[in-house]
């Protein structure tokens, strides 16, 4: 018999890998939130716009193929604790999630429109300029971070 919790995480929507562009995680950049606006700056000033907006998460697809479902378990319980920290997510033009993958699913399970910064870029060419940008760096699915 599986615990509740494991009953949970079992019950979790998520995209299946052929409905994402594929992307292992520890390939995709990552910029943390403390770093969003300079990174929204960086792209201004090569000429690549972006505007702040809430979608309904069921309009995003994955870039990444891989997913921490505990992770997602956990922001959906401060979203129900009403604790959750509500970072805006940096979504492609063409509505490929970049960055805040976990967020969207979680986003995704609770049926709650998402803050995104779409930036005025297709994904494939978004991830190099992402991978470029001085202060982005990547990890793997399982490496220790703070949500």
């Amino acid at each position: 018999m599986l615990s509740f919790k494991a009953y949970l995480l079992e019950t979790l929507k998520m995209p299946a890998k052929s409905r994402t562009l594929g992307v292992d995680r520890k390939e995709m950049p990552q910029i943390d939130g403390k770093h969003t606006s300079d990174f929204l700056s960086y792209l201004s000033k090569k000429g690549i716009k972006s505007k702040k907006k809430r979608m309904d998460p069921s309009e995003l697809k994955a870039t990444q193929h891989q997913f921490h479902k505990t992770k997602i378990q956990s922001l959906l319980d401060y979203m129900n604790k009403g604790t959750y920290d509500d970072q805006y997510i940096l979504v492609s033009k063409d509505n490929y999630v970049m960055d805040g993958h976990h967020r969207w699913l979680a986003h995704m399970n609770a049926k709650k429109d998402i803050g995104v910064h779409q930036i005025g870029m297709n994904a494939k060419d978004l991830i190099q300029l992402m991978h470029e940008y001085p202060k982005s760096y990547t990890k793997k699915l399982y490496e220790h971070e703070i949500i």
